[in-house]
């Protein structure tokens, strides 16, 4: 609504109309709140509420209201006398009413979070021969309203949820996004959802845990025979290469390059881990580094035809980090710090972040060491870490460790008067420091092994407290 300027003149009947559609909302929503308050869950109540989340979708009050009362439907639906035939259909006119309310509650605002939030709770208790026919209109209504706007990403995540429970193929989901992109590449939910459903199809979902060579192998059996990036994930390259090129400044696509670029470094390592655990000679770099060189010599080629384009050579410079952690050229170093020089000209605003993301580069690679798999005659690297970047991160889990207490119900002696009660406590400074110091070394360990980067031991240093944080709580109480 535009506002006036000030010092204008003030329209008194408009204002006066105003003041009444203002006094009206606040009684309809006072009424609704008691009722709420008061559970009164009749026609009436829902009347009400109904009226109220048409003029206002964002009263989060009478979308809980709604919830409450459909339940309460619900369970007086499976007391009634209703005969087993009929409480199905009867349940399907209960849940085809909410969603005909939130479908109204959109139409005024597409973007409403308890519209969107209360359809999913709806769709959720669909049951019964109706089930698919509702969530296949649901699918019909996504598409409608991806059409009006296709970058709605409450529209989008909710077609996962319901492209979920109809069970809908993974490849069929895939074309849609497909479809999506071509008719518009800046989605960033179409490419979210896309990335999303390739891990589906061709990672497995322990692809961040290589535990074991049969977990690696899990991995590694989405590439090609003796090695090298799969044909889908070449697939999906030229197709963000298509989008880059054709819109060179919007950052959706770029961040979905960047996405590529670590699975393929994912797949690299994995394949270099199984190499290790079944003692083959491994192929060296040879596959990744051809990757790398090929999207580095595209982005140069975009920065000759667009010399200002901050996504491109942001891009180029990630690629040319990684590849100086393959191959440890000082000539690889001079062009990350020319690059970095760059960016920090082009993108004056964020001079301190590239600052920052240069000197963590430097620290991040260090020179060839060799594993006990060494007597293959093939380099391993491993993270090479500092003495304090190593007392670092110790102290940041000791620190995490004390910021966590432990709850514990306490019981009285028998005989006591005293009531049971919760004991509250924290681990001590000396058991904090022991433990930060045995889950750094571990990390550090496997790291090692699966030739990580700093990132990498870093990671598996969050997944050794969780697991620790886990095992406490199972031996010393709710945490």
């Amino acid at each position: 609504v535009p506002r006036a300027k000030p010092g204008a003149p003030v329209d008194e009947a408009k204002a006066r109309a105003k003041q009444e559609k203002v006094a009206a909302l606040q009684q309809l929503t006072g009424e609704v709140i008691r009722r709420h308050r008061a559970n009164i869950f009749d026609e009436a109540s829902a009347a009400l509420s109904r009226k109220l989340l048409q003029v206002s979708p964002e009263t989060a009050t009478a979308w809980n209201f709604r919830k409450r009362m459909l339940l309460h439907q619900m369970s007086q639906l499976e007391k009634g006398t209703l005969s087993e035939g009929q409480r199905p259909s009867a349940a399907a006119a209960l849940l085809e009413e909410e969603l005909q309310v939130a479908e109204a509650a959109l139409r005024r605002n597409p973007k409403a979070y308890g519209a969107w939030h209360h359809r999913k709770f709806v769709v959720t208790r669909a049951a019964g021969d109706g089930a698919r026919a509702l969530l296949r209109r649901e699918l019909h209504l996504c598409e409608q309203l991806l059409l009006a706007d296709d970058r709605n990403f409450h529209c989008w995540g909710h077609r996962r949820l319901v492209a979920r429970l109809l069970q809908v193929p993974v490849q069929q989901e895939l074309e849609f996004t497909t479809a999506k992109l071509n008719q518009n590449f800046s989605n960033y939910s179409a490419w979210h959802y896309r990335s999303a459903l390739l891990e589906l199809l061709h990672m497995s979902p322990v692809a961040s845990r290589p535990a074991s060579a049969s977990t690696a192998g899990a991995i590694v059996s989405s590439t090609p025979s003796g090695g090298g990036v799969p044909q889908w994930l070449e697939a999906e390259f030229d197709l963000v290469k298509s989008a880059y090129y054709t819109e060179p400044e919007d950052q959706s696509a770029w961040l979905y390059h960047r996405w590529l670029v670590g699975q393929a470094l994912k797949l690299h390592r994995q394949q270099q881990y199984q190499d290790q655990q079944e003692q083959l000679h491994s192929a060296g770099e040879g596959w990744m580094l051809a990757l790398l060189d090929r999207e580095i010599a595209s982005c140069e080629e975009l920065l000759q035809l667009e010399a200002s384009c901050k996504w491109a050579m942001v891009t180029l410079t990630r690629l040319r980090q990684q590849r100086c952690k393959l191959v440890q050229a000082d000539r690889e170093t001079a062009h990350v710090d020319e690059l970095f020089k760059q960016l920090s000209t082009v993108d004056s605003m964020r001079h301190g972040y590239y600052k920052h993301a240069q000197v963590s580069a430097d620290t991040d690679h260090g020179p060839v060491a060799f594993s006990s798999a060494a007597s293959t005659g093939r380099p391993v690297r491993s993270t090479q870490a500092t003495d304090l970047q190593r007392e670092d991160l110790r102290a940041r889990i000791a620190n995490s460790l004390q910021t966590m207490s432990f709850v514990q119900h306490r019981q009285p002696l028998p005989g006591s008067q005293e009531q049971p009660s919760l004991q509250t406590r924290g681990l001590s400074d000396a058991v904090a420091r022991s433990w930060a110091t045995d889950i750094e070394a571990r990390a550090m360990e496997r790291a090692t092994v699966c030739s990580g980067d700093m990132r990498t031991y870093c990671a598996l240093a969050s997944e050794l407290l969780l697991q620790y944080l886990q095992a406490a709580r199972s031996q010393q109480g709710t945490l």
